[in-house]
């Protein structure tokens, strides 16, 4: 069961509810200037305004992130995936739709309207969405070859690969054994893949974040696991 309420926060304005049946916590984001909150079913609006009070300073700090952070697009613009990349282009004459095609299995075309206004925020939207859906395809037709490479030269074999869409969360790794990665690190440079896949593949052996694990993802990084983390943790992703 999925519904939305809101109400007015004398800092935040309009707040953008919705509830959900399953969540177990409370989410906070900025979306379109304004704080959306995603909620656990039967939490009270007394509830929710003593976790915004409560979070209030932290709010702050995740509107001032929302508002700086930006993504920017134009003509020929050339964004790179992890085994060729993706070109903005003007579309035909007439045309007034956005979509993007992949006969070169290395480059997708994603084709705007002519006359396309590339600062306008429904324009910077769209053109987010079609991304996430070239990623989707990329990784389907690249990462697991990439993955079996790391695997091989590891000399460690994980039950199966899937591709997920996390944003925040690029990689996970099951108890069975199964890898999880992101079609979003389709953005990422190659050498931080592998560091995404190493990181996954150690938890095959230590399924934590030990002094143990860490050991053995900095023997797969070649002894760069604290630089490559960092280089991870600092990369802009070409997404809204």
């Amino acid at each position: 069961m999925l519904y939305h309420f809101g109400f007015i926060d004398k800092e935040f304005g309009e707040v953008r509810i919705i509830c959900r049946r399953g969540m177990k916590r409370i989410i906070f984001r900025w979306e379109d200037d304004h704080l959306c909150i995603s909620l656990p079913h039967g939490l009270s609006q007394v509830e929710l305004r003593q976790s915004i009070e409560r979070n209030r300073e932290q709010l702050r700090a995740l509107r001032k992130q929302a508002t700086t952070t930006t993504v920017k697009y134009y003509e020929g613009q050339q964004i790179p995936l992890l085994a060729g990349e993706a070109v903005i282009e003007v579309g035909y004459p007439g045309a007034t739709k956005y979509y993007y095609d992949h006969i070169d299995p290395t480059c997708a075309h994603i084709k705007v309207p002519p006359g396309t206004r590339f600062e306008d925020k429904e324009t910077v939207r769209t053109i987010s969405s079609i991304l996430e859906k070239v990623a989707q395809w990329h990784a389907q037709l690249h990462f697991l070859d990439f993955f079996n490479r790391v695997e091989e030269e590891l000399g460690v074999k994980a039950r199966a690969l899937t591709i997920g869409r996390g944003r925040r969360k690029l990689g996970h790794c099951t108890s069975t054994g199964e890898v999880m990665i992101s079609r979003n690190a389709a953005f990422l440079p190659p050498h931080l893949v592998r560091h995404l896949i190493c990181h996954e593949l150690a938890h095959l052996t230590h399924p934590n974040h030990s002094a143990a694990f860490h050991e053995l993802l900095n023997r797969y990084d070649n002894g760069n696991e604290a630089r490559l983390e960092a280089e991870l943790r600092a990369f802009r992703f070409p997404l809204l």
